[in-house]
This record gives C-alpha cells, structure tokens and sequence, in this order.
C-alpha cells in the first residue's frame, strides 16, 4: 500500500506546473537566463524520466534516507522531526476534546431524545458538520482576535515568551478550530450508537429489575455504545492531519502542515514525497490499531 501511494503522489508531484529549479530562481530579479536554469535542472537530476527519478529516491528510502530538500538543501528527515512535535500537540489536543465534549454531548441527547435540547444540539452538531475548516479559523481570528483581542492570531509563543500559558493562549484558537467538526461527528455517532444501545432488550431487563438509571446507563450502556466510537476515533486520525494542514496555514502554526505547504509552493518533491510518506504511515497505522482496539473491546470480534 505504501508503494503505492508513494507512486500515485510522486506522479501526481511530477505533473504540478513548474519545478524545484524554477521555484529557486522566481524570486530573482530577472537577470537569471533560461539557460541557467536548465543547467541547475539538469545538476538536480529534473531532466530524468520520472519513474528514473522514483525508483532513484526508492533506492534511497530503501536504505534509510529520504533524501534532501531540493530548495534548502536539509535533511528531509531533519526538516520533518523539527515540526513533528507542533502538529501532534495540535492534532491530539483536538482529538482528545472532541472525544469528551463531542462523546458526552451525544450521550446526554440521545439520554433527552425528543428534549428542547436533543433539537438544538442536533441542529449545532450539522452546522458544525457543514462548515470548512478553515472558514471556522478565519471566523475565530476575526471574532477573538481582531474585534475582541483575547488570543493571538499566529505562532506558539509570543515574543519573548516560552511557558506553558502563553502557549496555551495560542494552541486554544487552531484547536477549537479544529475540534468543531470532529465535536459533530462524534456527537452525531455517539447519539446513534447510544439510542441503538438504550432500546436493547438487556437494558429493558436491567431496568425491570429495579437498577438506578444511572447505572444502567454507566455499567451497561455506555460500554456498547463506546464500540463504534473506536472506529470513528480511527477514521479521525488522518482526517485531523489533513486539517492540520489547513488550519496551521491559517493561524501559521510551525507544524507539518506549514511545512506541506511550502513544499507544495515551491515544488520541492524530496520534501513532499517525505512529508506524503510520513502521513501515509499515519493512516495506515491508525486503521491497523483500530481494528486491534476493536477486536480487544468487542469480545464478539476475534482474528485468527
């Protein structure tokens, strides 16, 4: 699967407009020739047929390498491992409070079907489901950071500042940002699961028997209703990196998406094949513990 992905997007990179060699002479004043730049194409090893060039960079990752950034001249690795920690900060931040908010706020509606507050969450939970990511970003920025100045607009740290507060501060906006979509889609599925569970034949048995409601809906609703959460937590792994990539643009969080994105700007395929690697180990890996968690929570399911 990794094979093929890696040569789906480096043919899909080889077609983009443009090259690592144009992008580094853009900037320039004009004075750079034609001629120049097919010289540094051709020091580069651009003028290669493209599947020379992939089983070329095949070879190096075989042994290890990713090889260097075709602008910057770095190790992608290096480049890659410097902005790793941001985006998982980010990315497990959100996921972790999109489970509990969006988790408990299914449950209590599914517990008040039919309520007041059953309709209004329903309806929240599809505008959340309805809006872009980044669209969600640009309205806290103008909101909470334009007309009302509480949180900063872009970095990790303000200047000259490193603890943990002013890093919360500007953590709180790209994460709520990233939350909101995934607080609707665990609400929506966990008010599903929670309904199916509630109408069980057990749970009209542990009611009869004189059970509090409360732990009828502790001791043997919820464990059973968690089940598909499991696989939705799975689905939401990459789904979070992919807004990550987005949402970091949009607040200029130094994370992998920031970093996707100038590789994309200025055509380094070392880097983007690096990067498109890195993320595709990602999903791969997190639908492989899905099913594991799956099967270790349901005792209905087991692998041979």
């Amino acid at each position: 699967m990794l094979l093929v992905i890696t040569l789906i997007v480096f043919l899909l990179a080889n077609l983009m407009p443009g090259d690592a060699a144009m992008a580094m002479f853009g900037s320039g004043d004009g004075s750079i020739t034609v001629e120049a730049i097919e010289q540094q194409r051709e020091n580069m090893g651009l003028n290669d047929p493209v599947l020379v060039r992939y089983f070329r960079w095949l070879g190096q990752l075989l042994k290890g390498d990713l090889g260097v950034s075709q602008v910057t001249f770095q190790p992608v690795w290096e480049m890659i491992q410097l902005r790793i920690g941001p985006t998982l900060l980010l990315m497990g931040t959100s996921l972790i409070l999109s489970i509990i908010i969006g988790v408990a706020l299914g449950i209590f509606s599914a517990v008040k079907q039919y309520s007041i507050a059953d309709y209004i969450l329903t309806i929240l939970s599809f505008i959340g489901r309805s809006l872009p990511i980044f669209f969600i970003g640009l309205i806290f920025v103008y909101f909470f950071a334009l007309k009302i100045p509480v949180f900063p607009t872009s970095g990790m740290h303000s200047m000259g500042a490193s603890g943990f507060a002013d890093l919360l501060k500007h953590l709180f906006l790209p994460c709520l940002s990233l939350s909101i979509l995934r607080i609707a889609e665990f609400m929506r599925y966990s008010r599903a699961s929670m309904l199916e569970v509630l109408n069980s034949d057990y749970i009209w048995t542990a009611r009869s028997k004189g059970i509090k409601e409360r732990a009828v809906l502790i001791k043997h609703a919820l464990h059973n209703a968690l089940i598909p959460i499991i696989t939705l937590i799975g689905i939401n792994i990459p789904v979070l990196f992919s807004g990550a990539i987005m949402i970091e643009q949009v607040f200029q969080w130094p994370g992998l998406g920031m970093l996707f994105n100038t590789a994309v700007t200025q055509r380094d395929q070392s880097l983007l094949m690096g990067l498109c690697l890195f993320s595709a180990i990602i999903v791969l890996v997190s639908n492989l513990l899905t099913d594991i968690a799956y099967a270790l929570v349901d005792p209905r399911i087991r692998y041979e």
